[in-house]
């Protein structure tokens, strides 16, 4: 008799802005650096001007106090502030994939790492694994797209943005970074709703969430030729954050239309990877032979779904390039 899985919900939450938890609103001058910003402000407290002789000690220095939380402040943003340096990974003669598990944190599954690893190494391609702890805002910015992967699944918490009350006020998806949330950090990038505050239901912390807007705006590289496989809830309920994907070079993205269990998730990706890489089945049979094979979440009934339509011909030759 086969042993019940057990079924694990691996559904998080993007909160509501909330006008008070906004970070505030710190712009400096376009040509202006984090040293020039703390050097004038120590010279316009320094500076002894009639009305200000009678100035305590204490005012004195709890102005340079000031100054030196405004470039702490200040360099918390700066990757946001120029154009950060990164090497792009541009050499076609080698087949990269990676696989990014966030998931990790809260659902570890090493036997599907292990498995997805092997089925993609057998194929010729050299695998990157990133555990939890690495994926990051800086990873998703500096990182995700600058390492010329033909094949990245996503092994990552999504959410359709909600209230913390479960209403609806935004249609995309977000994808959990394992960043802890904090209003003074990546003040730029929440200030431009790039980032977002997300809980996960299964520790209860809040988390960076990126947005759609973050990686067509602010992710550095391109997916070239590029295959993303989303792994996590309502990936593709939408199509914001597939469009988001193409217009940075993705080829082709497969994900779920709404809630999926992790251990549902793990068991149709590794399917898939089997009828895609393996078989060289294409895209549009390779999703519906896994849909056959391990069928609709079981207890949200969400489906796979890949995006474009376009391009359902394709096969693992086409990605490999």
């Amino acid at each position: 008799m086969k042993a019940k899985k057990k079924q694990v919900d691996a559904r998080a939450q993007i909160q509501a802005p909330n006008e008070q938890n906004k970070p505030p609103k710190i712009i400096p001058k376009a040509n202006t650096t984090q040293e020039e910003l703390l050097k004038n402000y120590l010279i316009m407290i320094s500076k002894p001007k009639s009305r200000r002789r009678n100035i305590s000690l204490k005012s004195r220095l709890l102005g340079v106090s000031f100054a030196f939380l405004l470039l702490l402040i200040t360099y918390s943003a700066s990757p946001y502030l120029s154009e950060p340096t990164y090497t792009a990974v541009t050499d076609k003669s080698q087949l990269k994939a990676a696989i990014v598990d966030q998931l990790s944190l809260t659902f570890p599954n090493q036997a599907f790492v292990e498995e997805a690893m092997e089925m993609l190494r057998q194929a010729g391609f050299v695998v990157d694994y990133y555990e939890g702890k690495e994926v990051t805002v800086d990873f998703y910015y500096r990182r995700l797209a600058s390492r010329g992967y033909a094949i990245i699944v996503m092994r990552t918490h999504s959410a359709i943005a909600m209230t913390s009350g479960g209403i609806r006020f935004e249609e995309f998806s977000g994808l959990f970074t394992s960043e802890n949330y904090s209003t003074i950090t990546h003040i730029f990038s929440q200030l431009s709703d790039e980032l977002k505050r997300g809980r996960m239901s299964k520790d209860g912390k809040e988390y960076f969430v990126v947005t759609p807007e973050f990686i067509k705006s602010s992710i550095n590289g391109r997916f070239p030729n590029t295959l993303i496989i989303l792994m996590g809830c309502s990936s593709i309920r939408d199509t914001i954050m597939a469009d988001a994907f193409v217009s940075k070079g993705a080829l082709a993205l497969i994900g779920w239309n709404d809630l999926v269990t992790a251990f549902h998730t793990d068991e149709a990706t590794l399917s898939l990877l089997q009828h895609l890489i393996k078989e060289e089945n294409t895209i549009d049979k390779a999703v519906n032979e896994t849909m056959h094979h391990v069928g609709p979440d079981p207890v949200y009934e969400a489906v796979l779904r890949y995006y474009p339509a376009e391009t359902g011909n394709l096969t693992i030759q086409n990605i490999k390039g």
